[in-house]
């Protein structure tokens, strides 16, 4: 049986066990339908038993089970808790990973172009050449393989 399922039948008895020994007297008889009925009150006709409820628990051991009910119901919320916080760190350790993926690929598709890109220049409208210098372009290489190393596994 489940811890809440548990918890939730020895709460119900604990309540049943009080509620019936601040009853009193209780009656118990068998109505016309042949039904067995517990009642505060005896029966029009007057015909029932009589019964005495069992006292129930003392109040040192209700208590006693109710702290063991708010230790265990502690228990239960703390391992909820930390399982609800171990799913959250392994999203975001997910999503890390994710972009760092996504991260690794561009740093790679930058490499490739700029290892192809040789000697290549953007001619503007005006007839203008540029691209980056021979060093500018190592220089970019070196940064994207470096990124490469930290990115890529």
């Amino acid at each position: 049986m489940p811890t809440h399922a548990r918890l939730g039948a020895m709460l119900a008895c604990f309540t049943l066990l009080w509620s019936v020994a601040a009853l009193g007297e209780v009656y118990r008889y068998v109505d016309e339908n042949g039904v067995t009925v517990y009642s505060q009150t005896p029966p029009p006709s007057g015909e029932a038993a009589s019964m005495t409820p069992d006292p129930g628990p003392s109040a040192t051991e209700t208590a006693a089970a109710l702290e063991r009910l708010r230790r265990q119901l502690e228990t239960d919320f703390d391992r909820r808790y930390t399982r609800e916080k171990q799913a959250e760190h392994a999203a975001e350790e997910a999503a890390r990973a994710e972009q760092r993926a996504a991260a690794c690929t561009a740093a790679r598709t930058n490499l490739r172009t700029l290892t192809n890109l040789g000697a290549a220049y953007l001619e503007l409208p005006d007839g203008t050449l540029v691209g980056p210098t021979r060093e500018q372009r190592q220089r970019l290489m070196e940064q994207t393989r470096s990124q490469i190393r930290a990115l890529c596994d």
